[in-house]
């Protein structure tokens, strides 16, 4: 079996007595990091600071901005005074070695952030659809169409209508888990 690590929550109001943070596959996986919260927090320290990978020069205004009445996106950060809003996906699932995949179940949610992005895309505006692989073993991440195929559709739409699609990597340690580098998205027409 794998190992786990988890830890007490500091929150007096978690649901559960203990939060799930890394999977140790062992071998070539190694670690793997669980926590679908993560990721926001992680890309949004690493805008702060100008540290994640391609948004060096990007400066961060703020987290959870209402787009539309029901629709919030992540971030909102600006580069040379035009505004640019990001989505963060977590992903963790690999089946073949070497590539990532998303979504890892059907996601509603997601596609539908998706459009918003396409949408606002194609009003002119600067959009990004930002995929946070919390594990190191993969060079590319590309779309579960098995899985959920609305959401790979989706996403060519996106693509084409101008929304740019971004992945990056974790070093995961039982210490820390950090965003590495920039790992192409495959299988986007453009």
């Amino acid at each position: 079996g794998a190992q786990v690590y988890l830890t007490k929550p500091q929150s007096k109001t978690a649901k559960l007595p203990y939060a799930w943070w890394i999977t140790d596959l062992g071998g070539q996986e190694g670690m793997v990091g669980i926590n679908a919260n993560l990721p926001n927090k992680l890309v949004a320290e690493a805008l702060k600071q100008r540290l994640l990978p391609g948004f060096e020069h990007y400066i961060f205004d703020r987290a959870e901005i209402v787009v539309r009445p029901g629709t919030r996106l992540d971030f909102q950060m600006h580069l040379a005074g035009e505004k640019v809003f990001m989505e963060v996906k977590n992903v963790h699932l690999v089946r073949e070695p070497g590539l990532a995949e998303f979504p890892d179940c059907k996601t509603e949610r997601g596609t539908k952030h998706l459009h918003v992005l396409m949408e606002m895309a194609q009003a002119g505006m600067k959009c990004v659809m930002l995929y946070c692989i919390q594990r190191g073993d993969c060079t590319e991440l590309s779309f579960a169409k098995d899985i959920d195929p609305n959401y790979a559709e989706a996403a060519q739409k996106a693509s084409k209508a101008g929304v740019r699609f971004v992945a990056v990597d974790c070093v995961v340690t039982t210490r820390a888990i950090t965003i590495a580098r920039e790992i192409p998205v495959i299988g986007l027409d453009r």
